[in-house]
């Protein structure tokens, strides 16, 4: 983990170095922050949980990736399997703004926990493994392999 200042210059000093990925994760209300990084990254995740307010939140970051020419892909978290319908509801409204990962992450304690531990879900629970590892391949499609730096709308206010 690396704090960034300054987004642009940093981000070219470590694809100078030839780092394979930069992940960046973006503070959820910062638009300039998340501006910023969507310029300088080759595509962008966007983690949504599937609650009405959390899919009318995306929009802004969705105008921007269409308005910069970047590659994104919505990330259905903290999906509950009790509430299909809920599930089914929010890829019906997110559907029409963009693609959406097959790969969703279930609402489990690992995650939540992963963050307090500092480390990842499939550490905390294995079963949590496939669902990453699928995240992970679908995010390797969509930078299609190119110089890999990613945007993250950080979901922690999401």
């Amino acid at each position: 983990l690396i704090d960034v200042e300054n987004i642009s210059r940093d981000v070219d000093v470590l694809r100078n170095e030839k780092f394979d990925w930069l992940l960046i994760d973006c503070p959820p209300l910062d638009l300039d922050v998340i501006e910023n990084s969507i310029l300088k990254s080759d595509a962008v995740v966007i983690p949504v949980r599937t609650g009405f307010f959390d899919i009318d939140a995306v929009t802004p970051v969705v105008e921007i990736c269409k308005r910069r020419r970047k590659r994104y892909g919505f990330l259905l978290a903290a999906v509950d399997s009790k509430m299909p319908k809920l599930t089914e509801a929010a890829m019906s409204a997110l559907v029409k703004d963009g693609p959406i990962f097959a790969a969703h992450l279930r609402y489990l304690q690992p995650y939540i926990l992963s963050v307090q531990r500092g480390k990842s879900a499939a550490e905390i629970d294995k079963s949590c493994q496939p669902e990453i590892d699928q995240l992970w391949a679908e995010v390797k499609r969509l930078t299609s392999l190119s110089s890999n730096v990613l945007t993250m709308k950080s979901r922690a206010a999401s």
